[in-house]
């Protein structure tokens, strides 16, 4: 499919979205030799462009990492690690699977993201969620359950004699179905 102008990266055996060899040459006709670090200067370069809080979780850095741009292997910055990761795996899917279904920029689908799961929702559960609470309520000391199921307005507490009827008395009193 990419034949022999592309310079293939590969991570975990996926082919990811790549430059090709020609956008390389013309990066290299533009600027000329393209800086690379090696690993001895990998870690020097880390703690010289370390931040105090990482820009994305904008939390002080335990471990930082040395970000780059999967596509053109840019050096964007040092983050810290469970946000490099957080950030590869977003990348490596926007190429792997999300490139094929709309040519919007990744930073564009990112605050779309944004937009989207900030936006105002109506109070409605997902099936699933009424289960996971439902599984949230079991994992209470039985106690607890009573408590809340006193604070529900159920009464008759003391017939529920286990932890399924009372998980159950409890999502039915605090959901309705709706069809």
């Amino acid at each position: 499919m990419y034949g022999r102008d592309v310079c293939v990266r590969w991570n975990n055996k996926k082919f990811l979205d790549v430059m090709t060899c020609d956008e390389i040459a013309e990066q290299f006709l533009r600027y000329g030799p393209i800086p690379c670090l090696t690993a001895a200067s990998l870690k020097r370069w880390r703690e010289e462009n370390r931040p105090s809080l990482c820009p994305i979780t904008d939390e002080p850095i335990d471990r930082a990492h040395a970000d780059h741009c999967h596509r053109d292997g840019r050096m964007r910055g040092a983050i810290e690690g469970a946000a490099n990761i957080f950030l590869g795996k977003i990348e490596n899917f926007q190429a792997s699977r999300m490139a094929r279904y709309t040519k919007r920029p990744l930073p564009d689908k990112l605050r779309a993201v944004a937009d989207y799961l900030e936006r105002e929702t109506p109070l409605l559960w997902h099936p699933s969620h009424r289960r996971k609470v439902k599984n949230r309520f079991k994992n209470h000391k039985k106690e607890k359950q009573l408590a809340l199921l006193r604070k529900t307005g159920i009464k008759a507490v003391n017939l529920l004699t286990n932890g399924e009827m009372r998980a159950t008395a409890f999502v039915d009193a605090v959901t309705t179905t709706k069809k």
